[in-house]
């Protein structure tokens, strides 16, 4: 990992370590490492000496400590130092100059972690800033945490002075009644008035279905809505045994959630006893039912199912 410094600012790095190059394990202790032998590249320029004129002093196995000066890490970005010394292997670091206020908010003593940031666009636009900024500044009284020329109320009245004036609206409001009428409902009762709703046969949902790019196959399983919607007591189904269907994928085995699943008596689908309920994240679905042999049906656009499953419940 590189290591960080500041940037223009002078530092002590430790390099090494310095091998022999014959038996390439000895250090090598006692080198002589001048200011032309030390040379740095910034962001991958050409490689130069340092500019600290000082040399690096041998400080223990192998190791040297080498003086950089500002000049040495005033560029932002990658500093590599390598050091080619006849009779050692090379020795090559790294470091990343970091700007003054990052080091400081990040290696500072008491350091909070926190980088300095300075927001110059909203959704990359600088006027959308500038509109925020003069907000904040001029519109916004932080003593009373309100907006400026806004007034507030902590409560709010019923309005008394806008029926019958200025050609508002004179009559009284419809009462629940009223608005079945106006809407042409004649009872309160939703059952009844679901069952006021002409029929439609399974053929013109099924030929709908076609219409829209199902195939005829798949428009059949259209079925199975005569008896989810007359004869199903509860979407979970009426039986006293609590039964979990799982629905995986065939190839990766992950778990298929939101599929729509409903449980028949038979095969053909016609009698269906509960659903349709959707599977959870877990790709779970579970239906009370009893004890006996059920097929369970299974659909969710883009996906082809096998149906139906068949499943003993014991």
């Amino acid at each position: 990992m590189a290591m960080i410094l500041k940037q223009s600012t002078a530092v002590d790095v430790l390099i090494g370590p310095f091998i022999d190059d014959t038996d390439g394990k000895t250090a090598e202790t006692a080198l002589t490492l001048a200011q032309a032998d030390i040379k740095l590249s910034k962001n991958g320029q050409a490689l130069a000496q340092k500019t600290d004129d000082t040399s690096a002093a041998a400080d223990a196995n192998g190791y040297y400590n080498c003086e950089l000066d500002a000049t040495d890490t005033n560029t932002v970005g990658s500093l590599v130092l390598i050091v080619h010394q006849a009779g050692s292997l090379p020795v090559r670091h790294e470091f990343q100059v970091v700007e003054e206020a990052v080091y400081v908010a990040l290696f500072a003593a008491s350091a909070t972690g926190l980088l300095p940031a300075n927001m110059t666009q909203i959704g990359g636009v600088a006027q959308s800033m500038t509109d925020l900024k003069d907000f904040v500044d001029t519109g916004y009284d932080p003593a009373t945490h309100k907006v400026a020329g806004v007034v507030l109320a902590d409560t709010t009245t019923t309005n008394t002075d806008m029926r019958g004036t200025d050609s508002a609206n004179t009559t009284a409001p419809l009462d629940a009644a009223g608005i079945r009428t106006a809407v042409g409902m004649a009872s309160a009762d939703l059952d009844t008035q679901l069952d006021a709703v002409s029929s439609i046969s399974k053929s013109d949902v099924q030929d709908a279905m076609t219409d829209q790019g199902y195939t005829e196959a798949r428009a059949v399983k259209i079925d199975y809505l005569d008896a989810a919607i007359s004869g199903v007591g509860g979407a979970v189904g009426a039986g006293a045994i609590s039964w979990t269907h799982t629905i995986t994928d065939s190839d990766t085995g992950l778990p298929i959630a939101d599929v729509d699943v409903w449980v028949s008596t038979d095969s053909a689908g016609s009698n269906v006893i509960a659903g349709a309920l959707q599977t959870n994240a877990s790709g779970v679905v579970t239906f009370m039912l009893d004890a006996g042999t059920y097929y369970f049906w299974h659909q969710k656009s883009g996906i082809n199912f096998d149906n139906p499953d068949a499943e003993v419940v014991s």
